[in-house]
């Protein structure tokens, strides 16, 4: 069977616009921006809610020692609950991420985890998991000054 010019073109086109669709919708979940550019999820940015976390490496150490206490997962769920998408934190319908603290604020409104206190406290480092921090194996993206070298592991 033939196929006509008009048909390879078309298949090209089509196959072009596939292409551009999934890059795009990759750029726009944040993994084209450039890295010195702060995201809403990983806390540099104000919330929906107006308020900036500088403080939510200590405010993140003390939800997860608490949600840990609780046998809860990253999210406030039982252990080994499954997500679509592979995490609550994302909207697959509008392509909008959620910061994990205003995620588990929202979850725990009377944010039990905060009479609890923090060992160590990096303010400038930007992480969701705190507690990967001097957790005895040293993670790259933690080793900065800004995360005291991931809590010492790095050195």
């Amino acid at each position: 069977m033939k196929i006509s010019p008009s048909r390879k073109l078309f298949f090209v086109i089509f196959s072009l616009v596939c292409v551009l669709g999934v890059s795009l919708s990759f750029l726009h979940l944040g993994h084209g921006s450039r890295k010195d550019e702060p995201s809403k999820v990983d806390g540099l940015a104000a919330s929906d809610d107006g308020v900036n976390y500088e403080n939510q490496f200590c405010n993140l150490t003390k939800a997860d020692k608490w949600l840990e206490e609780q046998g809860l997962n990253s999210y406030g769920d039982e252990a080994g609950t499954m997500y679509m998408g592979g995490t609550p934190l994302f909207n697959e319908s509008t392509g909008k991420s959620t910061y994990r603290y205003d995620y588990l604020k929202k979850k725990f409104e009377n944010l039990p985890w905060m009479d609890l206190t923090c060992d160590n406290d990096y303010p400038d480092c930007v992480t969701d998991y705190p507690l990967r921090v001097g957790d005895g194996k040293c993670d790259p993206e933690l080793n900065s000054s800004e995360c005291g070298l991931d809590g010492g592991d790095c050195e």
